[in-house]
């Protein structure tokens, strides 16, 4: 999986392309939101509208990541547009943890 981060005005956006498994992605977001918290932002979107599939490690890092993230007193909206190839019950889960929206726009004005 690869990571890049961009501004979106106050905010940090996190995308992330490819596959989030055990061993394969879970370390690269881990390491990008680490990396976007230490410097101190306080919004963050987790953009998941290029991953392919994902697991339950996938799942509890970005669950690790609103923990991260609320350590450091920041928050995290993420983006899961509908023609996500997510699992739908790794999506129902994220859902369930997150206010999740359609698009990178919405993410960000939700704060």
């Amino acid at each position: 999986m690869k990571t890049s981060v961009k501004d979106a005005g106050k905010v940090k956006v996190i995308g992330c392309e490819g596959k989030i498994y055990l061993g394969n992605g879970d370390e690269e977001l881990a390491k990008a939101i680490k990396s976007v918290l230490g410097e101190g932002h306080k919004r963050v979107v987790l953009d998941l509208s290029g991953v392919t599939a994902m697991d339950s490690a996938g799942l509890g890092e970005v669950v690790a990541c609103k923990k991260r993230a609320m350590d450091n007193k920041a928050e995290v909206r993420i983006v899961i547009p509908q023609t996500s190839k997510i699992p739908l019950h790794v999506q129902t889960c994220i859902r369930l943890a997150f206010d999740v929206s359609e698009d990178i726009a919405k993410a960000s004005g939700s704060f």
